[in-house]
């Protein structure tokens, strides 16, 4: 305060037209402060749109020193990030200038005692950049789960590090249902290699998650995959499987007209994932090639 008013006074008494009001003074000084911000946040390569989203959620940050700022992109480049890096997860998550420093410092710490490299943590947050916000709590009942599915302290390090966003759905409604859904239908000593294998399980709404767990249990059947199979090709990546009751008919009538087993497609199935989530023409123009 008694800086601002210094700089208020200053302007005033500079100032070159007298007619100019106390109001339309402070005006020219924070005018002045937030173009210095614009053009210091313009340098670390943010775009006006993400600094406009920055200032109008957080203007408190015109009040934060260029020191304070600095100290917290040093932060950043210690883990090993870019200022575009930086810039990335500040369009994400602009809280970030406003969370104290010994809070950034506990996320990376949490993640370190995982046993994430400098490396991981570094792709955690640029991936994922709510969690700088998290509490540790939060996050630390997410990996209880991952525990409480089978898996050791090293599955849990691989498991965080390949799939981070699994850091930012709800425990209560998210997560724990989809567990519940999943230890119902595999057995314990098989659900820890299909949660490792993928994290498609928990992308999914809630009601195509059932949907598309039914489907596949059931239809499976008719091509000799057991429960544990079934469970990790549903648990694919959406962009490469499409795993409706139809899909997986239209796939097993066509090896079928090949003359496979039964025994022979679920091969295909569990060796080759991919295939289910490719059309019937494009199948069979590799088989005309043959």
């Amino acid at each position: 305060m008694a800086k601002f008013e210094h700089r208020l006074a200053a302007v005033a008494q500079d100032s070159t037209d007298p007619c100019l009001s106390k109001l339309e003074v402070a005006k020219l000084v924070s005018q002045s402060r937030t173009e210095s911000k614009m053009t210091w946040f313009r340098a670390l390569g943010l775009s006006k749109l993400v600094i406009a989203k920055l200032l109008g959620r957080h203007p408190g940050v015109l009040g934060l020193s260029e020191h304070t700022l600095e100290s917290i992109v040093l932060w950043f480049e210690g883990l090993g990030l870019s200022k575009i890096d930086i810039a990335k997860i500040t369009g994400v998550f602009p809280n970030v200038w406003v969370l104290p420093e010994d809070m950034l410092e506990s996320k990376a710490q949490w993640l370190k005692e995982l046993g994430l490299s400098k490396l991981e943590i570094a792709k955690v947050f640029t991936k994922r950049p709510t969690v700088l916000g998290m509490s540790e709590e939060n996050l630390k009942s997410k990996t209880r789960l991952l525990k409480a599915g089978g898996l050791s302290d090293r599955d849990v390090h691989e498991f965080i590090a390949r799939y981070p966003h699994f850091l930012t759905y709800s425990v209560e409604k998210h997560l724990m249902p989809r567990l519940a859904l999943l230890q119902e239908h595999i057995p314990p000593d098989e659900l820890r290699d299909t949660l490792m294998q993928s994290s498609g399980w928990f992308r999914e709404s809630m009601a195509k998650f059932e949907h598309r767990l039914a489907a596949v249990a059931q239809d499976s059947a008719d091509a000799c995959l057991s429960k544990f199979e079934a469970a990790k090709l549903i648990g694919q990546p959406r962009t490469e499987l499409n795993l409706s009751g139809v899909a997986l008919e239209s796939k097993m009538t066509g090896f079928k007209e090949l003359g496979l087993s039964k025994l022979e497609i679920a091969n295909v199935f569990t060796k080759r994932n991919t295939v289910l989530g490719r059309s019937e023409e494009k199948c069979k123009s590799k088989t005309r090639l043959l």
